[in-house]
């Protein structure tokens, strides 16, 4: 979807607004070498900011991680998970070295793998706007119900893994703990399960199951997009998807579905501003926010998102709840939106507002800068 390239973009707006001229250095499609970086890097910026942490891992030719050689603050990005990226943040152990992550549980979890690191903080996903967005959006733009948006793979089979016995039996009991606590997070159930079978929880332990967190991770998004997907189908909604991996459900229903295969994120942005509800089939951050619920207040859509306490705390004004285990109550409440929708509009603006001004990803780059200026003082609160 090319979401990284296009939250750097206004990450560094946010930058420049804040008062810093930015270069950006594309560690993705450019053929760089390490020394290339650190002679980029050893030029008078204030800071260097790295999305996803991508830099984090390269080292200098003496084998000193490339991190550790910067004499100014490095700023490491995690979209998602740190199992996914851990040779990245092996290195936090520097005193410089600042790593935001966008669920509450990420720094404990950041710090149990890796003791030594110093700087983890929790900094929420933002949104993207719609490109010339006006406070009130036209109802005559709204030409989409429902939009889903989000790849569904083939669903993730236990014995097609590579697991030993004792990781077979702790992948399927802290699944029947998924599967029984609606919005309890892997890890949780993987702790759980760990203290049910006599095991303490070691970081050397938390690494060796990394793969085993990953597969229930996958078995968990799978059923949630699935089984939400053919329940509102089944209930005789119509449903644009963008995504791969929807072939059974146009064969299934067929004249229900609209399909755009994957699209770059600039396409899905304009969708979301087509749409009067957006699905946000994202059930594993469960202490965080997801940049499609943002950017889904941003274009004036409501956005339905399966349950957490993290988003009931400090969202359930914007936001319309799935209910994983009665998922026809969340049928009931998009018939009745789709039926009344130009009596929300006051709703719509609501949430507009409340994203526009705190929760883009432009406002994530000056509260950065807020951040790192505040260090001084020892004052430098985030969320």
């Amino acid at each position: 979807f090319n979401v990284l390239r296009r939250a750097a973009d206004e990450i560094a707006l946010g930058f420049q607004k804040a008062g810093h001229q930015v270069t950006v250095f594309d560690l993705e499609s450019q053929n760089y070498s390490s020394s290339d970086l650190y002679e980029e890097i050893e030029k008078p910026y204030d800071f260097v900011f790295s999305c996803q942490a991508i830099g984090f891992e390269t080292t200098l030719g003496n084998g000193v991680p490339l991190l550790r050689a910067i004499n100014k603050p490095y700023i490491g990005w995690i979209f998602d998970d740190p199992l996914y990226h851990m040779p990245r943040i092996q290195n936090l152990s520097s005193n410089n070295a600042y790593l935001f992550t966008i669920d509450q549980q990420f720094p404990d979890v950041i710090k149990t793998l890796y003791p030594d690191s110093k700087n983890v903080f929790f900094l929420p996903h933002g949104g993207f706007p719609q490109a010339n967005a006006t406070l009130n959006n036209p109802l005559k733009e709204k030409d989409i119900d429902i939009l889903f948006s989000g790849t569904i793979t083939s669903k993730p089979v236990l014995s097609e893994q590579s697991f030993m016995p004792i990781e077979e039996y702790l992948a399927t009991h802290a699944l029947q703990r998924l599967e029984s606590v609606p919005g309890l997070s892997v890890r949780t159930a993987m702790e759980l399960t760990l203290q049910e079978a006599g095991e303490s929880p070691t970081p050397e332990l938390w690494k060796e199951l990394s793969n085993v967190i990953c597969y229930l991770d996958r078995v968990v998004r799978y059923t949630c997009k699935y089984n939400v997907l053919h329940t509102l189908l089944k209930n005789g909604l119509h449903i644009h998807i963008a995504g791969e991996g929807n072939e059974e459900f146009s064969h299934l229903y067929p004249g229900q579905v609209t399909t755009y295969g994957p699209l770059n994120i600039d396409d899905v942005i304009s969708l979301i501003g087509r749409s009067k509800i957006v699905i946000n089939p994202v059930p594993t951050l469960t202490q965080g926010l997801h940049e499609r619920i943002v950017t889904a207040m941003l274009g004036h859509a409501f956005c339905f998102t399966p349950y957490s306490q993290y988003l009931y705390d400090n969202w359930r004004d914007c936001l319309n709840f799935i209910n994983m285990r009665n998922l026809s109550e969340t049928v009931t409440t998009i018939k009745e939106i789709l039926k009344n929708y130009e009596s929300y509009q006051l709703k719509l603006e609501h949430n507009y507002k409340k994203a526009v001004q705190e929760h883009t990803w432009e406002q994530r780059g000056i509260q950065i800068v807020k951040f790192y200026e505040g260090i001084a003082s020892n004052h430098h609160p985030l969320f």
